[in-house]
């Protein structure tokens, strides 16, 4: 029975052997196309590589979530619909095979959104796409794809939806069908907009049937909400649900039993809430992060009659990202989805301005997620996205967008450090503590300088807990990993490699730790907790040159289950509190562990994003979590505070629950980002909004304290409660 078994495997194994290489359509070559193989393609990130690498399959743990990837693209010389047809600004097509328009269209699809009429040639132009993995493996690894690497500028992978995978929605009977531009109506020729404000909210938990957005009784002020991740309903062709002004009016009256909505069987009959899946509802919960941050950033009283006039000239569209991508914390794989959310808006503002016969309508978009990685220079694809959507709507329309984001909770958080070697030493470590209990990964990103030089200028090794040390790794070196060699049987469980950021331009190091613990028993690693030490060895450093490293952020966000959990740098240098039991906010100069520095990823461009901290209300000074700068460009740290704490006592803010009649408490500067958001809508002239420079000449300083501040920015913006109810006695 054995030598029988034995035989036919030998057979299969021959079988195997004389099976044709895959040929790709118009090639001669064969394709490798192992799921676990480490490739390269102009414009990635590490994280993209690692998520089509070793990280497959903790990154898209349902195997429908490998046929089709959503991705923020960057590209250069080119219109968005030449791309989505497969060919150049002169008709020639991106890629060198045969029957290249069908080749190209069942591998990539760009939403109808973007396909905008009349749009020519881009010098930069941003779009969201959905791709196969053909997209990366063979059109931009090999030779035929040499056209359509030269108008790549880079490429991101986003967090793939687990509720509804994009095969089963939009993907599926239409890849084929040439794309057509979206109907954007000509504003030509109307009045200006005079007054109106279009405000936008990019958050998760969206509670669009509350009454604090109505315009009057069970009628709605939201012209719009796109909820990322649920059931596909065509829209302007993209993923995820779309409901309009109309559809949620007929759905409250749909609900409405008695006089009063029924708000569960509201969102439970639109899709909004499916208890059929295992995802987190938040809209179902008593608070969501979507509702409170809406209703601080322009939730108005129907009953009171100049909020009831207000309303009108304050149209609301909303979008909710994805499930999953705010599940990871990291916030590196959201770009795609906050992309597609600000050009959604700017569509939508187009067709309320149409509706209301007037010229395009100035929008203030609100966006309170923020993620610790990035070169902290301004130069990641989302902040060029957003800067490059500013600049090009005051081109193009000529009334302003404004874009107001937190600037991060992190400044005792103990995720970033600046190493230099001024004093002589060339080998200084870096002690990283990996939490047990953790079920996702850990990053750290290491940031050289600008610059480069003919020789490596820094390397690292990082060292495990039980005492397993990597080779070292320089400036272009190979990445290594541990263990060295894996085998099919061994798994790797942590990978460090070296790249050149696109965006910037500048040297980074990756350090990926496996998660230490994992729901299920399987064969994919498992990296063990405890004190991982990264140390770096300086080479061609040029003396007084700082390394710059962050550790990614892997709490779980609200109302979300404990994923993640949070790891950080351990030093006996970095004492945490006073002799009074309080936390220190202050750097110890002399070690290498900072609390400046922590400014969100996201929040350090020095374009005319917004950038807010929060302060405590009765104490007067800033919240002991709110980030601020240096960053490693021209902002110094948020443009102005706004309230995220009644005091220390009386932690957060009060606003909107997620039903209505309802308030509750949060903290975090994403609370103070929103009341800014207010502010610039309330302060409309026209068609003119407040700019980031007016935010700053209205902020007030602290008292006792210069302005501008790395931390504090130019001052505070003091802006009644939310919730007229006090807290606390003066």
């Amino acid at each position: 029975m054995l030598d029988r078994l034995w035989h036919c495997f030998i057979i299969f194994l021959i079988w195997i052997g004389l099976m044709p290489d895959k040929k790709y359509p118009g090639t001669n070559g064969p394709s490798d196309n192992g799921p676990d193989r480490e490739f390269t393609f102009p414009g990635q990130d590490i994280y993209t590589s690692w998520a089509l690498g070793a990280g497959r399959r903790d990154f898209f743990p349902d195997p429908a979530q490998q046929e089709w990837f959503t991705v923020l693209l960057e590209l250069k010389g080119i219109s968005a619909l030449a791309f989505a047809q497969g060919e150049d600004a002169n008709g020639t097509p991106l890629i060198d095979v045969d029957d290249f328009r069908n080749t190209w269209l069942a591998s990539v699809v760009v939403p109808s959104l973007y396909l905008r009429e009349g749009d020519g040639v881009k010098d930069k132009l941003y779009l969201t796409a959905f791709v196969r993995e053909d997209f990366f493996r063979e059109f931009l690894e090999r030779d035929f794809g040499a056209r359509l690497r030269s108008v790549i500028s880079a490429v991101r992978m986003g967090t793939p939806p687990s509720a509804d995978p994009l095969s089963s929605r939009i993907l599926q009977e239409n890849q084929l069908v040439v794309p057509t531009p979206s109907v954007w109506p000509d504003l030509t020729g109307n009045p200006p907009s005079d007054g109106v404000v279009v405000i936008g909210i990019i958050d998760d938990g969206i509670a669009f049937g509350h009454e604090r957005f109505w315009k009057d009784e069970a009628r709605t002020r939201i012209e719009a909400v796109w909820l990322q991740d649920r059931k596909f309903n065509d829209g302007v062709g993209l993923q995820g649900r779309e409901f309009t002004r109309s559809k949620i009016d007929a759905a409250m009256a749909s609900a409405t039993h008695g006089g009063l909505i029924d708000e569960d069987s509201f969102y439970r009959d639109l899709g909004a809430v499916n208890f059929g899946n295992d995802t987190p509802k938040s809209v179902a919960k008593r608070l969501s992060h979507g509702a409170h941050i809406m209703d601080a950033a322009c939730g108005l009283d129907y009953r009171d009659a100049g909020e009831r006039v207000l309303a009108v000239d304050r149209p609301i569209v909303a979008v909710q990202l994805p499930t999953d991508s705010t599940a990871d914390t990291s916030g590196t794989n959201l770009e795609p989805y906050l992309d597609a959310a600000v050009y959604y808006i700017l569509y939508r503002a187009h067709l309320i301005a149409a509706e209301r016969g007037t010229g395009p309508i100035p929008v203030v978009i609100n966006f309170s997620y923020g993620h610790h990685l990035g070169a902290h220079d301004g130069s990641s694809i989302s902040e060029n996205a957003i800067e490059h959507r500013i600049a090009d709507r005051m081109m193009t329309e000529g009334v302003p967008l404004r874009v107001v984001v937190p600037s991060g909770n992190s400044h005792l958080s103990r995720t970033h450090a600046i190493v230099d070697f001024d004093d002589g030493t060339t080998t200084k470590e870096l002690r990283w503590q990996i939490q047990p209990d953790g079920k996702t990964w850990s990053f750290m990103e290491v940031w050289m300088p600008s610059g480069s030089g003919s020789s490596s200028r820094l390397a690292l090794t990082v060292t495990s807990p039980g005492g397993q040390s990597t080779a070292l790794v320089g400036e272009g070196d190979a990445r290594q990993t541990l263990p060295p060699s894996p085998t099919p049987m061994e798994e790797e469980f942590c990978i460090v490699e070296h790249d050149v950021d696109v965006s910037s331009g500048r040297s980074v190091f990756g350090i990926k730790i496996a998660p230490t613990e994992r729901l299920a028993p399987h064969d994919d690693a498992i990296a063990p907790s405890g004190r991982w030490t990264v140390a770096l060895t300086k080479q061609a450093l040029p003396d007084g040159e700082k390394v710059h490293a962050w550790i990614q952020r892997d709490g779980p966000p609200l109302g979300f289950p404990i994923r993640g959990r949070q790891s950080y740098f351990d030093h006996e240098c970095y004492q945490r509190y006073d002799e009074y039991g309080r936390p220190i906010e202050i750097d110890d100069p002399a070690c290498d562990i900072r609390r400046e520095g922590t400014i969100s990823g996201l929040a350090t461009t020095d374009g005319e994003m917004v950038v807010v901290g929060g302060y405590m209300r009765k104490e007067d000074r800033p919240s002991p979590y709110s980030a601020g700068g240096p960053t490693n460009a021209a902002r110094g740290g948020p443009d102005a505070m706004a309230v995220s704490d009644d005091s220390a006592m009386h932690r957060g803010l009060l606003a909107a629950g997620t039903r209505s009649g309802s308030t509750d408490a949060l903290d975090g500067t994403s609370v103070a980002a929103p009341q800014i958001t207010r502010w610039i809508s309330e302060r409309v002239s026209g068609t003119s909004l407040p700019s980031r420079s007016d935010v700053q000449t209205h902020a007030v300083g602290f008292s006792g304290q210069p302005v501008p501040d790395p931390r504090r920015g130019h001052g505070k913006i003091e802006m009644p409660a939310i919730v007229r109810q006090e807290r606390f006695e003066d």
